[in-house]
């Protein structure tokens, strides 16, 4: 057959008129190119999927074939003009509008589509979904896309030889295309093109089908297994089935009220079905009829559900049409209410179950009461539309994690709340992009202050609710972070750019107080962003997931729009960190896509906004490495294989890309070395255990180590139980303790004493050997204890300890709140008046330290001092405290010291090298000062070192270059390299003996000494 250019049809398999007759409104309403002819092609009774569009493949001769089902509307009237420009590229031979990359191993398609957007409704709720992965002006290459609509510009037969069903017939025909030679794309779309009124999947023969698609297909099939099953259970679908007929002909008896009972404390127990949700829905209805006394009924009694189910399918269509400006929808559903057809209640239901945007749809039809002249259900419709609970706070959390979002509620849970005030807690489960979720979760609520959090976000402050609504008094105030930034950088590279306000963080390797400038007390900085850990409002604006359709920048944009709207964005003061972020390590695989989106759109934020592609580098190729890396581990732990595993921990450099999995599963596989060393063999990772189950137990343990930290009540007992329990063993509660505690030290005497219990002699000589490694108040009775081995409990103290404990604890707040005020007004006191010896001999001295070591500005000023006092043994000219006249100051001198160093230990931005200089000079840096924040700060000391030598020499500082060479040979005494440089530098400036000296502690010379030591001779 010869194929028509000019043609295009559009083929659809249907079993159902009143879907056939709308998909066909859709159509017949798109903009056609002059000279293009449109057919379109209906296949009834199709035995399969593939054998219909195969037998309507055949019988039309156009070039361009659009493939869709009866539930796809297609809402983008230029779609043929969009698909013509596609397809003028001829190595294009297929695309859809939502695809996929990384297609699993196991066949489990439908999980991983995440390219491309559609609208959809699944029976119960209508919203967008959009793919994580970025989609540029010319579309995406992907491996195969979802059948809700295929196009294509060439014939390929269908695959209806494998595939006799209604599964896996696209996914199929996309590699088909690929094996062809051809791409298979998602285009970009700024508006959705579709929406898929698609139900909930029927997985009845999705089992068999995808065997047979594995097999066929394994060699392209490359990437995770996604789930380990399909979750399909066929005895619970037909007891469903079953049910669901008994329940029809109750409806069709007219009992009503024991239909809609069963289905109120059951439904959730049945498996999804799409009918069975339409009946949910209608019976819904019927009972806020019936509530509300109303005088119009949806249904009258005695109609058949066959009746009423045509019936709320046609108004859902109406429904749709009045919200994507299609067809007469809007029309007819005036008429239903001038008609008095349709009661306000139904149409409330039908808007919260069909409608994406439920607020505007509700204020349309207020329209529509108030021209009728019915002022009064105009107004309820109104109030619905806008109306917000002012007595009700909703926490919205996007998630993916069971424990975390279990840990993340249990800390709401245990908010303090105003009398008369209520909080709602929304997971969004299976959001494409955070602010698709966002924006689902903001459409549930009629809360007013709505908080958007992370999984990982604990909320530490129990008066969070009260803080937060002292400061929604000031109206102007339209959102409220604990972390964010002025002055932000014109590359909008700014998950470094938070300069103000603070938080507890844990990122897998330390857990402390990520900071910034902390605003005065009772004040709140107006800053130009805010960090999406946590973003409370108190108005709605609707988050920009047309543009951020990933996991990046949502946070800086929707701080953008509420300023453009005329609101301020704040970051209050906080006494002490209002949340702890467990945050591990942030992914930055789309982090440039997301900058250049936001670059372009809000110019105007930024000073001269810049988007480089070399101001933000991610190595992609590492990471890809890292997770192969990942699975080959987990795979030899899983079988055993300790040894095995270790050799490919020690591949990992957390200094290049720093990457949770790995960082997480190399701690837990030196847990692992140790026990095997300590008791012959392994107890924290047994032999066929998945990764997935020991990095639970790693998590729960963290949780438990810090609720047993702060006195948590509700969970106290929690460490008791793992202790007794045994379900952890010392080294494993070490070094979770060691990441993750703000005092690990704390922690030893009870791990001491419970080793002892335990009769753990090992286990006790592991503990004496880590606390000689960090620094103890007071020392632990090892020897004592490893001879006596008595039981010495902890925890189980008598009522008079107990008493003795919480009277302790009573004056120590009383120290916090009064004498620790009047300290740090005394401190920037002296800072201002220059009395160093004064606030030296303070800050040293033992009252002072062991009340405030626990406080973090203060605890900023014991290191400060810490410098000071060598600084001052040294000789140097200008120390730390000088030039600076308050506690905050020196703070950010030390926080920008820290960062400064990272970012040239990790090479983040262009020069690093060169903005530290002039940073060190600008302050007066001394190499006192820079060798102890090499020592807090670095990750790998000595390569630190190397780039900080290096960088000096470069700049003509020698003296600052020495110090860090001395600071190198302290971590790794005798090394030739350090020391022959130390004596090059001696050398240079005439110090022969000091040459001399350095090279006498090289341990293993080479040619390299014996030329130096004969060039201090000449000299």
């Amino acid at each position: 057959m010869i194929v028509d250019q000019y043609k295009v049809c559009f083929i659809c398999c249907t079993n159902d008129g009143m879907y056939e007759k709308e998909c066909r409104s859709y159509l017949e309403r798109l903009n056609v190119p002059d000279g293009m002819q449109v057919e379109i092609e209906m296949i009834h009774g199709a035995t399969s999927m593939a054998s219909g569009y195969n037998l309507a493949m055949r019988q039309s001769d156009a070039k361009y074939k659009v493939y869709l089902h009866q539930d796809t509307f297609l809402l983008h009237i230029d779609f043929i003009y969009e698909m013509l420009e596609i397809f003028s590229d001829e190595q294009v031979g297929m695309f859809g509008v939502v695809g996929g990359i990384d297609l699993p191993k196991n066949g489990i398609i439908y999980s991983v589509w995440n390219c491309g957007r559609i609208k959809t409704n699944d029976s119960y709720v209508s919203f967008e979904v959009a793919g994580q992965i970025m989609i540029g002006e010319d579309g995406l290459a992907v491996e195969a896309v979802d059948g809700c609509l295929i196009a294509t510009q060439y014939d390929i037969p269908w695959r209806e030889d494998l595939f006799c069903g209604w599964d896996f017939y696209d996914v199929s025909q996309a590699i088909e295309f690929r094996k062809a030679g051809y791409l298979v794309k998602v285009p970009m779309q700024k508006k959705c093109w579709c929406f898929h009124d698609s139900g909930y999947q029927n997985l009845r023969n999705y089992e068999e089908e995808r065997r047979i698609f594995v097999r066929q297909y394994s060699e392209y099939l490359l990437g995770n297994n996604l789930e380990k099953q399909v979750g399909f259970q066929l005895e619970q679908w037909n007891i469903t089935q079953k049910i669901k007929e008994q329940l029809i002909q109750l409806f069709d008896c007219g009992e009503y009220e024991d239909l809609y009972v069963f289905l109120y404390q059951n439904y959730q127990k049945l498996s999804s079905d799409t009918e069975l949700s339409f009946l949910r829905n209608v019976m819904e209805i019927w009972y806020e009829e019936q509530a509300e006394g109303s005088k119009t009924s949806f249904f009258s009694s005695g109609e058949s559900w066959r009746d009423v189910r045509t019936r709320y399918q046609q108004v859902k269509f109406w429904l749709y049409q009045m919200e994507f400006g299609a067809g007469d929808g809007e029309a007819r559903l005036a008429d239903l209410i001038k008609n008095e057809s349709i009661s306000t209640e139904a149409l409330v239901k039908f808007i919260s179950h069909n409608t994406i945007n439920g607020k505007e749809a509700l204020g349309q039809f207020a329209s529509i009461y108030y021209k009728m002249g019915n002022l009064k259900v105009a107004d309820i419709l109104r109030q619905l539309s806008s109306t917000l609970n002012k007595e009700k706070m909703a926490f919205i959390i996007c998630c993916n994690d069971d424990q975390y979002q279990a840990e993340c509620v249990s800390y709401l849970n245990e908010l303090e709340l105003p009398e008369a005030f209520e909080i709602e807690i929304i997971s969004v489960t299976g959001a494409k992009s955070m602010a698709a979720g966002y924006n689902q979760g903001m459409k549930q609520t009629d809360a007013k202050y709505k908080v958007y959090l992370h999984q990982d976000v604990f909320i530490w402050n129990s008066r969070f609710i009260y803080d937060v609504l002292k400061i929604f008094e000031n109206k102007a105030v339209g959102m409220i972070g604990v972390l964010g930034g002025v002055n932000i950088p014109n590359d909008g590279v700014l998950y470094r750019a938070w300069n103000v306000g603070m938080t507890y963080a844990s990122d897998t390797q330390d857990t402390g107080i990520k900071q910034g400038k902390n605003p005065k007390q009772d004040i709140c900085q107006e800053v130009e962003a805010v960090d999406g850990m946590l973003m409370a409002t108190q108005y709605d604006l609707s988050w920009r997931e047309d543009l951020f359709d990933g996991w990046d920048f949502y946070d800086i944009s929707q701080s953008f729009e509420f300023r453009k709207a005329g609101y301020l964005v704040v970051v209050p003061h906080q006494e002490q960190p209002w949340c702890m972020h467990d945050c591990g390590r942030t992914k930055l695989q789309n982090y440039n896509q997301g900058r250049k989106k936001l670059l372009q759109e809000y110019a105007c934020f930024f000073q001269n906004p810049i988007y480089r592609e070399e101001d933000f580098f991610y190595n992609y190729d590492l990471k890809r490495q890292y997770q192969n890396m990942t699975d080959k581990i987990v795979q030899s732990m899983e079988q055993g294989l300790l040894d095995e595993a270790g050799l490919l921990c020690n591949q990992y450099d957390d200094a290049v890309i720093m990457d949770s999995e790995l960082s997480i599963l190399k701690k837990i596989i030196s847990v692992c070395s140790v026990e095997r060393e300590l008791y012959g063999g392994v107890q924290s990772w047994h032999k066929g255990e998945t990764y997935k189950t020991v990095k639970k137990r790693y998590y729960n343990l963290k949780f438990l180590l810090w609720d047993m930290e702060r006195c948590r009540n509700s969970r106290k007992e929690g460490f008791v139980y793992v202790m007794k329990q045994d379900l952890y063993s010392i080294p494993f509660i070490v070094l979770v303790g060691i990441h993750h505690m703000f005092h690990f030290e704390q922690l030893l005497p009870v791990l001491a004493e419970y080793a002892v219990t335990g009769k753990d002699v090992k286990g006790l000589d592991y503990l004496k050997m880590i606390a000689q490694q960090i620094s103890l108040a007071e020392s632990i009775p090892f020897d004592v204890m490893r001879k006596e081995l008595a039981p010495v409990p902890f925890f189980y103290k008598t009522k008079e300890e107990v008493s003795e404990i919480e009277k302790s604890w009573e004056i120590m707040a009383g120290v916090w709140e009064i004498e620790l005020p009047e300290y740090r007004t005394r401190i920037n006191r002296l800072l201002k008046e220059e009395n160093r010896g004064e606030l030296s001999a303070l800050l040293a001295s033992a009252e002072f330290c062991s009340k405030f070591d626990s406080v973090t500005d203060m605890a900023y000023m014991m290191i400060a001092n810490q410098i000071y006092e060598e600084e001052l043994q040294g000789g140097v000219n200008h120390t730390i405290f000088d030039g600076r006249s308050s506690i905050e100051e020196v703070m950010s001198l030390i926080q920008e010291i820290k960062f400064g160093l990272w970012r040239v230990e990790f090479d983040m931005e262009e020069a690093p090298g060169v903005q530290f200089i002039e940073m060190v000079r600008t302050h007066h840096i001394s190499g006192y000062f820079l060798k102890y924040m090499v020592y807090v700060a670095g990750m790998d000391k000595v390569g630190l070192l190397g780039r900080l030598v290096a960088i000096f020499l470069e700049c003509n500082m020698q003296g600052m270059a020495f110090s860090m060479l001395k600071y190198a040979n302290e971590l790794c005494p005798g090394t030739e390299e350090i020391l022959g440089t130390m004596a090059e530098l001696c050398i240079q400036v005439g110090k022969k003996e000091e040459a001399v000296y350095c090279l006498a502690q090289v341990k293993q010379p080479t040619q390299i000494t014996e030329k130096l030591r004969k060039l201090c001779e000449e000299t």
